[in-house]
């Protein structure tokens, strides 16, 4: 079958990929982690202006990520089925980070405590529905490395709280709607690149393995074609000998018959 001419070898493509997956990916995911921590420390404090802002501009740098997403896949696209393997190594990684972080920002509202007032409840729920509690990077005041034995520098503590609910009232349960649909947009989108990708590694697989029954085939279709060549020449041999043979003896026994009769 022809190779279709718009496929390009990876080596031409790679250094365009690796642009995206070394610098614009990569910087998107990182500004996408500064705004996650902003809108837990704003939700958590109630500021729901700020938050209301926070989810505008995440919203943004998920469109962005997306877009990239998308120009990256379409450089994918052109790259020979046979170079599947080698670019599914370098895309792998990067695309299980934006998945991961995807997932991540998707918890914040699943999982969520809503008490009268907003204010958070601190407390253990045992209830089969109960809020789930997850570890929440705050901004805070550490001892001193000195005083606590450990190395870190910065000003954060990990504490277990549960967010508030965002009151329906408010701005910032619109804006946090629209960021949602934008992060299952991107979800959706890296979950069938992945697919595109693994489509097109088990077609080069399913190839090779074709290719090598194929060889199979034919040797085995030779070896046998060549045993039955043999066989059949060994059979015409014998059958030639065994008619010689009787052949041969009647003819020596008339020529000395012939020789004593001269004689």
């Amino acid at each position: 079958m022809a190779e279709d001419p718009a496929k390009l070898n990876i080596r031409r493509l790679e250094p365009a990929i690796q642009k995206f997956v070394k610098v614009a990916i990569p910087t998107d995911l990182e500004r996408l982690q500064k705004h996650q921590i902003n809108i837990e420390k704003y939700q958590r404090w109630s500021q729901w202006d700020k938050l209301h802002q926070e989810h505008i501009n995440a919203s943004r740098t998920v469109q962005q990520l997306r877009a990239n997403m998308r120009e990256m896949e379409t450089l994918c696209l052109r790259v020979r089925d046979e170079d599947s393997q080698a670019l599914e190594k370098i895309i792998k990684p990067v695309q299980k980070r934006a998945a991961a972080a995807v997932l991540e920002f998707l918890k914040l509202h699943s999982e969520l405590v809503e008490e009268p007032g907003g204010h958070c409840n601190m407390g253990n729920s045992q209830g089969p529905h109960s809020s789930l509690v997850r570890s929440q990077t705050v901004e805070g005041t550490l001892m001193s490395s000195q005083e606590s034995g450990s190395p870190l520098s910065q000003n954060l503590v990990q504490l277990n709280v549960p967010l508030p609910q965002i009151p329906q009232d408010q701005d910032a349960a619109e804006s946090w709607e629209k960021l949602e649909e934008n992060l299952i947009d991107l979800s959706n989108l890296v979950n069938e690149f992945s697919q595109l990708l693994h489509i097109g590694l088990a077609f080069v697989v399913s190839s090779e393995a074709a290719a090598v029954s194929a060889d199979f085939k034919g040797s085995c279709y030779k070896a046998l074609l060549i045993s039955d060549m043999n066989s059949t020449f060994l059979g015409n041999f014998a059958l030639i000998s065994a008619i010689g043979n009787i052949w041969f003896p009647a003819t020596v026994k008339s020529s000395s018959r012939l020789s004593s009769q001269s004689c």
